[in-house]
């Protein structure tokens, strides 16, 4: 093989910088093979170096054509922003969009205030007029002092021109002949207060006369209606002002659009001839400095030994292949055999694991209240909780659960209603009974004809576990208790209560406990319509 044969070779496979190369030679001696291998390795180095050369030329040429066209588009977004400026009546067209928006915003929220201002005014003034119908106008007094009610009038004349001042400003400036008016008006009419409070006060004689509260309640509604109507006099200005602008927003909301389509085209391009500029510069430094770095990983050597076979390889991957095949030949046949396997009794649906509270198991969590109105997990967790319940292996008696309240009966008593109606809609079939101190006697015949008619649960609602004498019997008969903690105490308290009240000479068998949750009320509206005939 010659040196052109090698280049020719190293050309068709394609190797480029950053890559590992395999080149695969024979000859006729080992020493050849070396050499063709060696050889190679050195025209690859310069092959490869020679193609870094072009790629760095044949990048830096395309980023040259990348940042004329990117300082072209710079340019044209450029003039066509520029020229947009020039069309507005504005230098700096964002901050003019900004403050308009604002305006129209503060504009806005001021006709909002105003108008709860209004409503706040409207109901004081129903109240007070309503207020004056129950008053009558004439009462008999003594010596009595009447306020002047011309008072009250010129300060309800003063906040509403204070008012009109406020809105004013919003168009005009604190010198404009508009707002100064506005400034006279209220000067003059705190000069006439100041008059009227040297005689604010009369005194009445001792006689009938009109009453104060009257004239008093009359005097306010007259207040109210003056403040009324100036406030309503300005809120008109102020919808009317809010109108102006909102159509000027739309007017220019298109010439906002355009304006910020522009300046992200020329952000945008100014962008794209900084990145072109930068990548032209670094290409150049690139062109003048980089060099690619090739290097030979394994010169071609004369082997010592023969590559194959390899005795020890094959010994050690046949006996794992043994091993693994003839793992997979015994199970195929245990899987295909047909003699007989011993019977093992299994659940058909084995239970999880609960967990524990205070060394008694936990059952769940379970909704107290109307049925009539649980919802699709609450059902889910009384069916779960009903059928811990009922579980019970293959030959087994009908189970029998005693429930107990930790302070009244009420929830257990509810608990073993709800639990039979949901395991009913399953077609379980649940007796319940409650049970007292007074039926201990015929509880065991009550059971056993339970038990005869088919049930598969039977539950007793017992007393609270407070009652420990009445609680200890059903136990024993039961064959152990549920526990229904309270809804307002933590379940390891209400278990550590139950325990502590029912060790009285026999320690107490426990199924389980179930925390109860209270049903939120009915709405009050629902309740008014169930309760129409």
């Amino acid at each position: 093989m010659g040196l052109d044969e090698i280049q020719f070779r190293l050309q068709l496979s394609g190797g480029r910088g950053g890559q590992v190369l395999i080149f695969n030679g024979r000859g006729t001696t080992s020493a050849q093979a070396q050499r063709i291998a060696n050889t190679a390795a050195v025209l690859y180095i310069e092959l490869a170096r020679t193609d870094a050369k072009n790629r760095i030329v044949l990048d830096r040429d395309r980023l040259r054509t990348a940042a004329v066209l990117a300082r072209q588009e710079k340019n044209r977004t450029e003039r066509a922003l520029e020229r947009f400026n020039k069309g507005m009546p504005v230098s700096e067209p964002s901050a003019y969009f900004k403050g308009r928006a604002e305006r129209t915003i503060g504009v806005r929220r001021d006709l909002e205030e105003g108008r709860k201002q209004e409503a706040g005014l409207v109901t004081q003034l129903s109240s007070l007029e309503s207020q004056l119908k129950s008053l009558p106008k004439e009462v008999i007094n003594g010596y009595t002092l009447t306020k002047n009610p011309v008072i009250d009038g010129y300060q309800a004349e003063i906040t509403a021109l204070k008012a009109q001042r406020k809105v004013k400003l919003l168009d005009y400036q604190e010198d404009s002949p508009e707002v100064q008016t506005l400034d006279e008006e209220i000067d003059a009419k705190e000069k006439a207060i100041q008059e009227a409070r040297k005689a604010a006060f009369s005194q009445g004689s001792k006689s009938v006369g009109r009453n104060p509260d009257f004239t008093g309640t009359q005097s306010s509604i007259f207040q109210l209606r003056t403040s009324l109507a100036s406030l309503r006099k300005t809120i008109a200005e102020t919808e009317g002002l809010l109108a102006d602008l909102e159509k000027e927003q739309s007017q220019l909301s298109d010439k906002q659009f355009q304006f910020l389509t522009l300046r992200t085209s020329f952000e945008a391009a100014a962008e794209a001839d900084k990145t072109a500029q930068s990548g032209l510069i670094a290409a150049t430094i690139k062109e003048a400095t980089g060099q690619p770095y090739v290097r030979v990983l394994d010169w071609g050597r004369k082997p010592d030994s023969p590559l194959s076979p390899k005795p020890l390889l094959n010994t050690i991957l046949s006996v794992f292949l043994g091993l693994f095949l003839g793992i997979g030949l015994a199970l195929l046949a245990e899987y295909f055999s047909h003699k007989p396997q011993p019977e093992v009794f299994r659940f058909e649906e084995p239970l999880p694991a609960l967990p524990m509270v205070g060394g008694v198991p936990l059952l769940g969590t379970a909704p107290i209240g109307n049925s009539d109105h649980l919802s699709a997990r609450d059902e889910d967790r009384l069916r779960e909780i009903g059928y811990w319940l009922a579980h019970r292996e293959s030959g087994e008696p009908v189970p029998v659960r005693l429930l107990l309240g930790v302070r009244s009966d009420d929830r257990a008593a509810t608990l073993a209603v709800q639990l039979a109606n949901i395991l009913g809609q399953d077609g379980v079939r649940v007796a319940v009974e409650e049970v007292d101190n007074q039926s201990i006697g015929r509880l065991p015949a009550l059971l056993a004809s339970l038990a005869a008619a088919g049930n598969d649960l039977i539950l007793l609602s017992g007393p609270a576990v407070w009652n420990v004498r009445t609680v200890g019997p059903l136990e024993k008969i039961a064959g152990g208790l549920v526990l229904v903690a309270s809804p307002d105490t933590p379940v390891e308290e209400s278990v550590t209560r139950a325990r502590r009240l029912l060790t009285n000479g026999y320690t107490p068998h426990f199924h389980g406990v179930v925390a109860a949750e209270e049903l939120p009320a009915l709405p009050a509206m629902d309740l008014k319509m169930e309760a129409k005939p």
